[in-house]
This record gives structure tokens, sequence and C-alpha cells, in this order.
């Protein structure tokens, strides 16, 4: 391929992260033990993990991947139109649970110190280092390549979501619904980021968000533990799962269609950034 990225810095980048998430899996559940809230102790853990993957793009020498051109994201901002749909029903959903909340001050700003670094981690290694190596790799001449990047960076962050039945501890039929459920929503992630011109700030925000809204609905602010509200998910449910998979791949599709896509393609010979 006459790409400047190589096989061997995707395989670099992917051992990077693969070494990032295995290191907060060994020991950030011991650092969470270290507090006796629970709140602190799972701020830690995630501040950990945001440390690690600012560390892998600095060691794989990535760090533009915190640059992005403005006008991209002014004209593609609203890609996210159905992500701005879900974030209104889980705040729906959550009302109730914000106005019986019964956590403290300090709880309420490490849980949300926490949602933004759930954000900032994952983004960095998923879309930031993961997909933009892949579009890299792969071109971006045609929508052929940027969908297969798009694709596989959303396949490999569903399928590391399997690894919360290992370091969350939840019930494997939960942890396998998060993996199917998040390679689709990851995908749709991927379609974003793309048509904000990898604007990785926006998806950081905009995944800070969900994961926020998503918890206080599991009734984070009454108490409710992580672990609890991730082990909610039951195969019972897999009709709306379908759904909400076949949802997100028409949506992803239709973010990244070729009239939206096309202004964004480089021609033969550019270097992607």
């Amino acid at each position: 391929m006459n790409h400047k990225t190589t096989k061997k810095d995707v395989l670099i980048t992917i051992a990077a992260v693969s070494v990032c998430l295995l290191l907060y899996l060994v020991f950030g559940r011991f650092i969470k033990k270290l507090f006796q809230n629970d709140f602190a102790g799972y701020y830690a853990g995630q501040l950990f993990l945001a440390v690690l993957a600012l560390g892998a793009a600095v060691f794989l020498k990535k760090t533009d991947l915190f640059k992005s051109e403005g006008r991209y994201l002014s004209k593609g901002w609203l890609s996210a139109g159905l992500l701005f749909v879900l974030l209104l029903l889980q705040f729906l959903l959550g009302l109730p649970e914000i106005i019986k909340a019964t956590i403290t001050g300090t709880e309420l700003i490490l849980f949300l110190g926490q949602m933004f670094l759930v954000g900032f981690g994952e983004e960095v290694l998923f879309r930031g280092l993961i997909q933009r190596t892949l579009h890299r790799y792969f071109g971006e001449t045609s929508v052929k390549q940027v969908l297969t990047a798009v694709f596989l960076s959303g396949a490999v962050f569903g399928g590391v979501h399997l690894l919360n039945g290992i370091g969350a501890k939840i019930p494997l039929a939960s942890a396998v619904i998060q993996a199917v459920v998040n390679i689709f929503s990851g995908m749709y992630f991927g379609a974003i980021y793309y048509r904000t011109g990898k604007n990785i700030w926006y998806l950081i925000f905009l995944h800070a968000i969900y994961d926020m809204l998503g918890f206080i609905a599991g009734g984070r602010l009454s108490g409710n533990t992580p672990v609890n509200i991730m082990s909610a998910p039951s195969l019972k449910g897999w009709g709306g799962y379908l759904i909400w998979i076949a949802v997100y791949t028409l949506v992803t599709l239709f973010v990244l269609r070729p009239k939206k896509t096309a202004p964004l393609l480089k021609k033969e010979g550019d270097q992607a950034v």
C-alpha cells in the first residue's frame, strides 16, 4: 500500500493500547481499593487509565491526535444527531434519579470528573490512536477505505468491553451484551469522529455525557455501584438490542454516505492526517 503508515505501525499501536488496558486491568482494581469512598476510588482508577492513554500517545509520537481543524467540526457536528436524541432520552429516564440524589457535593464532583476521564481515556485509545492509525494505513481516498477503518476500530472498541467480565466482575452475559452493542455504538462514534475532522475533544465530550447520563439513570447518584449498573443488561431484552444494533448500523452508514464523506476524502498520494 502506498501509505506512510505500515502494518508494523498498526501492530505497534494496537500493542501499546493493549498494554494500557492490561495495566489498567491489573492495577486499576488495586487503585480503587486504596479508597474507602467508591466515588474517589473509581475516579482514581479512571485517572490512571487517562494517564496511560496520554502516555501511549506520547510514546507513539501521536500527540497530533489532539489537534483538528475547527471548520470540519462546524460542518460535521450534526452527525451526532442520533446521539443527541439518545442523550435526551437518557436525561428524561434519569430525571427521577437526579431528583432523589443522595450523594454529597464532593462525590458529585468526583463522579463528573470520572465521567470526563472515561471519555478522555477511551476516546484517545480507540478513536485517537487505533482509528486514526487505521485511517492512515488503509488510506482515505474512498468511502470504502473510511468505512473499513471505522468498522474495525468499532469492533476493537466493543470487543474490549468483554474485559468488564474480568476487571469489573460483572456477569458474562452482561459483558457480552455490552461488547456487542458497543461494537456498533463504537462504529457510530467513529463515524462522528471522521465527519468532524477527527476532532477528539468533541468525542470526549459526547462520550462523557453519554456515560454520565447512563450511570445516572442506573441510580449512581443514589449510591448504586457501577458494577450493579453494568450488570443490569440481560439477554431477556435481546430484541431491543437487535433494534439498537440495526439503528446504529444504519445511522453510521448514513453519516458516512458519499455525499457527506467526499469533501473529507484525500487525493491519491496525499498523506492522511
